[in-house]
């Protein structure tokens, strides 16, 4: 090589997608979900994810602003129940508190109070898919009920002897 001529960077090899919190910022969409949710001996009261003071610190973790920043808190959560997209789920106790919550009608209703209107219909006819520990379990129970049919349905065979 002579003087003139530059090497190419290596490449660097990182996490696949996009990174969706600042650069820099530990403050995950996760992170800050548990931070408003309670913690008491009694259980886990999750209320506090459905504050606008909860949406707001999730909106100024992100790296830029979404298009759709409501819909987009509202998927972010409900991504966060499933472990979609390889993220880390909740514990099973917080994923059950919060699926009480979610599933239940309009419980986004007086989070996104904004003068443009959006994300008024986000929500309303509440959550309906299954958390990540709820098919976890789904799958489970399913694929031994399977078995257990099959066992009971399989054809007897017969030995050569018997004939």
């Amino acid at each position: 090589m002579d003087s003139t001529s530059v090497a190419a960077p290596a490449k660097v090899r990182g996490r696949k997608g996009r990174r969706s919190c600042k650069k820099g910022n530990s403050r995950t969409s996760l992170a800050i979900f548990r931070k408003h949710m309670i913690y008491s001996p009694e259980g886990i009261d999750p209320s506090g994810i459905f504050t606008n003071k909860c949406y707001e610190d999730w909106l100024s973790s992100r790296a830029t602003n979404p298009k759709r920043p409501e819909e987009s808190f509202r998927r972010a959560l409900t991504a966060q129940l499933r472990g979609s997209d390889g993220r880390q789920p909740f514990t099973v106790e917080e994923e059950t508190a919060i699926l009480k919550c979610i599933r239940s009608k309009n419980i986004f209703a007086g989070m996104f109070n904004n003068s443009e209107g959006t994300g008024a219909g986000i929500g309303n006819i509440g959550f309906r898919g299954r958390g990540f520990h709820e098919m976890v379990k789904f799958t489970r129970e399913s694929a031994a009920s399977a078995f257990a049919k099959a066992k009971i349905n399989a054809p007897k065979s017969h030995s050569v002897s018997d004939q």
